[in-house]
């Protein structure tokens, strides 16, 4: 369940202090704070409309590969409009939307700790996490323009909801 907007706003300039925040504030590696995975908007700061609506498993992670601090194959991030944005303006403006730690799934980041807690304990937790992993190579074989259309078409309704409820922007700018 979705109940925690954060609204930000960051210059070119400030990409690694972003990632390092979200990172903070929703890390796959921790119990507090919120979960690693969220849905995530990049809107013009200026004219106040979305550019791009996203789905993550890990927020510091996708934002790091949207931004070019994090390398990834050019076609799975956007990278290159997020530097063409750059080009003419200051500040892009970013969203997420977070979710109770409770909510916490799998990621490379975590997959660690929770196959070593389930060799502690001998448990059947350990299959779910070979599984687990397996169903996100298979979901990597579809194609992203695909669910990213199926994502815009999910959650464009909530942003224009946002927007029409004139949610407050929590940035410094």
């Amino acid at each position: 369940m979705f109940g925690t907007v954060i609204i930000d706003a960051y210059s070119k300039d400030e990409r690694q202090e972003i990632a390092d925040s979200i990172d903070d504030l929703c890390s796959p590696k921790d119990n507090y704070g919120w979960a690693s995975a969220g849905i995530y908007c990049f809107w013009d700061y200026y004219a106040e409309e979305v550019l791009y609506i996203g789905l993550a498993s890990d927020l510091a992670d996708r934002f790091k590969q949207h931004n070019g601090i994090k390398p990834v194959d050019g076609s799975s991030s956007k990278y290159a409009k997020i530097e063409e944005y750059f080009e003419s303006n200051e500040r892009l403006g970013y969203t997420i939307f977070v979710q109770s730690p409770l909510s916490q799934p799998l990621t490379y980041r975590n997959k660690a700790t929770y196959k070593k807690f389930a060799e502690q304990l001998h448990s059947p937790v350990e299959d779910i996490v070979e599984r687990h992993f397996t169903a996100s190579e298979n979901d990597r074989l579809f194609s992203e323009e695909k669910r990213n259309k199926l994502q815009f078409h999910t959650y464009k309704d909530t942003i224009l909801t946002m927007k029409q409820h004139n949610v407050a922007s929590l940035s410094n700018g």
